[in-house]
């Protein structure tokens, strides 16, 4: 019986039309183990796509419009994928590699230098993937702590609140919005990825880029490709598509 190889999935991010064929037709001709999903041609579209499709490679552009790749993965709440700085200006080398970049193709792409960078990745990726999983799996555990409040610090003041005072959180850049049952809105200097990692897992869930949920304020799910879900406040938010998986899980436990 024949053995099916899964391929591992990219998306590209470049505002040059012709840059996003060109490296799709490589790929295609050159590296049988990597597969195009999607492309973009700005941040905001990036990262709705890597919402989307979740990628193990992300080919990033560095200078786009008024925007950088740099802008794209300041703005990302969470880098489970492989970035690929693909540029024709060299001297956001070092830049990059500060950012943790996978690696760093010059345009034109070298077919041999694209080859040997796929291939690393395909090399790495099962053991990232294991090693991913297990933090996952470590972090859930430490998280069963019975943590009943948090204190929301602002830039005036610090905010002790209880769980159960909490619907929900919303991202907004490098800020978070903490929504209450009141109606009170807290705007915290965190990310949202930090309350995601500090909160207990069964009973708060990420169901977006953009949005972390009280389950115990959870009033509908409604289905869809990600669907959305409606709060006991009647506030409607979507779910993302990769995100799906993860809110019904919590629900049906």
């Amino acid at each position: 019986m024949e053995t099916t190889i899964q391929k591992l999935r990219a998306v590209c991010i470049d505002d040059e039309p012709k840059a996003v064929k060109n490296l799709t037709q490589l790929i295609a001709a050159y590296v049988p183990q990597l597969k195009i999903c999607a492309s973009a041609h700005s941040v905001e579209e990036g990262l709705a796509l890597i919402d989307i499709h979740n990628p193990d490679v992300v080919f990033l552009d560095v200078e786009m419009n008024d925007e950088t790749g740099f802008d794209l993965l300041e703005k990302a709440d969470e880098i489970t994928f492989k970035t690929i700085f693909v540029t024709a200006h060299d001297e956001y080398a070092l830049k990059a590699f500060k950012y943790s970049a996978f690696d760093y193709l010059l345009k034109p792409i070298d077919i041999d230098e694209l080859i040997t960078t796929i291939n690393k990745i395909a090399r790495e990726q099962p053991l990232i993937r294991s090693e991913i999983e297990n933090e996952k799996l470590e972090s859930l555990k430490q998280n069963k702590s019975k943590l009943t409040q948090i204190v929301l610090s602002t830039s005036e003041k610090a905010v002790i609140v209880k769980l159960k005072e909490i619907e929900r959180f919303e991202s907004a850049g490098n800020y978070t919005l903490a929504k209450l049952v009141d109606g009170r809105e807290v705007v915290v200097s965190k990310n949202i990825k930090h309350f995601e990692d500090l909160l207990p897992y069964d009973t708060f869930c990420r169901i977006h880029r953009a949005h972390l949920i009280n389950l115990t304020h959870l009033k509908e799910y409604h289905r869809g490709v990600g669907g959305e879900v409606e709060m006991a406040s009647g506030k409607i938010i979507p779910v993302s598509r990769r995100k799906k998986k993860a809110l019904i899980d919590s629900i049906l436990h």
